[in-house]
């Protein structure tokens, strides 16, 4: 688990989706969850994730597409209701980053109030969007650039459960933050 404790039971053991709604299950993969601090987590995680995110295989294989424009309203009204939980007051003037962005949707309703605006994402494809549309643009927290800049407000959503190190997921986004 995160608390590194090596407590675990089984909360799922049978077929599970190889992909997005439709495609086919696979056996030999298990939802644990730590006994000390409560983490649900894969078991085994299969493949190589870095590739899997960095190219548009992800969201082909689980979205059956790559770019927004057919699920658009809905990824519109997910961002508007982002805005509303967060509020735009706190993040007008500030220098807001966004870790797993995809394509930038909620960063594009805070880009005029914020001073400024960072995507984390890793999928190459997006990068040409986000940047187009005015963010500074990192593949990963840990990115050398993305070291440089002192971040005032810091969020991610949907994210970390694509991540195979939580914990270092979360550092990287603490470390960014200014002091």
């Amino acid at each position: 688990g995160l608390c590194e404790a090596t407590e675990t039971s089984v909360i799922y053991d049978g077929a599970m989706r190889s992909g997005g709604v439709g495609s086919d299950f696979v056996d030999g993969h298990h939802i644990l969850e730590c006994g000390v601090c409560g983490y649900i987590f894969l078991d085994p995680v299969s493949g190589d994730l870095k590739a899997l995110y960095e190219t548009d295989e992800f969201r082909e294989r689980f979205y059956n597409e790559v770019m927004v424009d057919a699920n658009k309203a809905q990824l519109d009204r997910e961002a508007d209701v982002k805005i509303e939980r967060i509020g735009i007051d706190a993040v007008a003037g500030r220098v807001v980053a966004e870790y797993g962005c995809g394509p930038g949707l909620f960063l594009d309703r805070v880009r005029d109030a914020a001073k400024e605006t960072i995507g984390i994402e890793p999928t190459q494809a997006y990068h040409e969007i986000l940047g187009r549309d005015g963010h500074k643009v990192f593949s990963y927290g840990d990115d050398e650039g993305l070291r440089e800049i002192e971040v005032d407000v810091a969020v991610s959503f949907d994210a970390i459960e694509h991540v195979l190190d939580p914990k270092g997921f979360a550092g990287n986004i603490f470390s960014a933050l200014k002091s």
